[in-house]
């Protein structure tokens, strides 16, 4: 079953609550409410499926892949955030490296069910954001504030669709401890 292999990928819970945390910085712009976010999504998120489904193990390169994509992500764009926190150009560019760097994880992550037409369609979105200062609706103090809520919308959407693919493949599993 192609969703047994890309099980860990599809842990959408997790990152829903990794876009509420986006969020989180978005509105109170305090780091800790946003890593307190992403820091329980990823452990309820986790724990949820785990105990309704079970554990897979995973291949041991396949993870450090998954780990080596994040990591790279958040290299180019920690530094793309800075960029738009302190020297704003016409358009954002956080979002734009994010939507690079999904894309990349979308390849990377899900090898086997593959990336849908809705995990395209929050890249395109959160690509999109980036020309939002183009329209005048925001000035370069909120440029953050725009990139944090445009991540959020797209973990959301890619939580979403992946919990209820999980879900639906697995059906109604529910393992006993």
């Amino acid at each position: 079953m192609a969703v047994a292999e890309d099980y860990d990928s599809l842990l959408g819970l997790a990152n829903v609550g990794v876009g509420i945390g986006f969020f989180a910085l978005a509105i109170f712009s305090r780091p800790v409410f946003g890593t307190t976010c992403f820091a329980l999504a990823a452990a309820l998120g986790q724990g949820y499926y785990h105990k309704k489904y079970g554990k897979v193990k995973r291949e041991r390169s396949r993870v450090w892949l998954e780990v080596a994509a994040v990591l790279a992500i958040a290299a180019v764009v920690g530094p793309a955030l800075i960029v738009d926190n302190y020297l704003p150009l016409a358009i954002l560019v956080a979002p734009l490296c994010a939507g690079v760097g999904l894309w990349v994880f979308f390849r990377v992550a899900y090898p086997n069910v593959g990336a849908t037409g809705w995990h395209y369609g929050a890249l395109a979105l959160l690509v999109l954001s980036s020309f939002v200062p183009l329209t005048g609706l925001i000035t370069t103090s909120s440029y953050l504030t725009t990139d944090f809520a445009a991540l959020g919308v797209a973990f959301v959407i890619v939580g979403i669709v992946d919990h209820i693919r999980l879900t639906r493949a697995m059906g109604s599993a529910n393992v006993a401890h």
